[in-house]
């Protein structure tokens, strides 16, 4: 179990970036006049990287660490497969190396970053005591 205060709310956050990027994934694109090649991979490295650095600072056992990364690795897998049966986005090798590299990416430098969100809980916290939001915790 994680040691954050308000784990539930960070691993909710998690699972609904991942959701955000499914669904944003699977609706028709908008057309723009300007289309700069490649930049779609790009786009998909940043989602899976920022998915993956997320559930890294959650200060998961390694056991369950793993098998999250596994998930959202599989999740971009499963997009692009559900992508070209949709008719109007197509599934794409590189969009899915994209996934991963993104997911490799995010992993690699979510643990050598890790205790983000407890630097963040710390300083919410310290916040909300001196305007009386929280009360202090038991030690």
């Amino acid at each position: 179990m994680s040691s954050l205060r308000w784990s539930t709310l960070w691993i909710a956050l998690g699972w609904m970036l991942l959701a955000l990027v499914v669904a944003l994934s699977l609706l028709p694109m908008p057309q723009t006049s300007v289309q700069v090649p490649g930049s779609d991979k790009f786009q998909h490295l940043i989602a899976y990287f920022a998915i993956s650095f997320w559930h890294c600072q959650l200060q998961l056992r390694r056991p369950v660490l793993v098998r999250r990364l596994l998930l959202i690795a599989l999740t971009g897998a499963l997009v692009e497969v559900l992508q070209a049966q949709t008719g109007y986005r197509t599934g794409e090798l590189r969009d899915l190396a994209a996934n991963l590299i993104g997911v490799i990416f995010g992993t690699v430098i979510g643990m050598a970053n890790g205790g983000w969100l407890m630097r963040l809980e710390r300083r919410i916290e310290q916040l909300a005591l001196r305007r009386g939001w929280l009360q202090p915790r038991d030690r």
